[in-house]
């Protein structure tokens, strides 16, 4: 299989959770502890409902291609790292 560039994440940063602050992010890594992100397809909706990931001991958790508009402050996961535009 070829390397595909239009696959490759633009940029990868230590996002810090916060309710309110929208960021654009396209996947994330984590090495253990929960992480909650709203999807952006949820931003705008009456009630907007966050998804919740967690990380297993020895078992780090790798999400991409999923489009996040925020990192909740519930996320008390270690290693956070996400991907994509800032």
């Amino acid at each position: 299989m070829a390397y595909d560039a239009s696959r490759a994440f633009l940029d990868a940063f230590e996002p810090t959770p916060d309710d309110a602050t929208i960021i654009s992010a396209f996947g994330f890594y984590a090495e253990t502890g929960t992480v909650v992100v709203m999807p952006r397809a949820q931003e705008g909706k009456a009630s907007p409902t966050p998804v919740t990931f967690v990380a297993v001991v020895n078992a780090p958790l790798y999400i991409r291609d999923f489009a996040i508009s925020r990192f909740m402050t519930a996320t008390d996961a270690t290693g956070l790292v996400a991907f994509g535009p800032t």
